[in-house]
């Protein structure tokens, strides 16, 4: 039996290149918090990163709502820009 060829493509580049811009903006808050406090000790990067992340400060014992929006405004931001967009035009176009 003849083997089969197999086509090129068939991957969407469009969904591709959403996830990757999803998982840019959740990981661009600690990697920025990592950049900013570079010449600082291991303890204080790790912290900060946490903090990020969580909302929690380890070296002062607070949490705030404030840090955690720092960390994922970037990842909510590109969910709605590559998710909620494309599906609010969609419905648009319908109408």
């Amino acid at each position: 039996m003849a083997k089969k060829k197999k086509r090129g493509g068939g991957r969407n580049i469009q969904a591709t290149a959403f996830k990757w811009i999803r998982i840019g903006a959740l990981v661009a808050p600690g990697i920025g918090q990592v950049i900013r406090w570079k010449d600082a000790g291991a303890e204080a990067i790790i912290d900060q990163v946490v903090r990020v992340y969580t909302g929690y400060d380890m070296m002062s014992a607070q949490w705030r709502w404030e840090w955690l929006a720092e960390g994922y405004t970037p990842y909510l931001a590109s969910v709605l820009a590559t998710i909620g967009i494309p599906k609010l035009t969609a419905i648009l176009r319908r109408l």
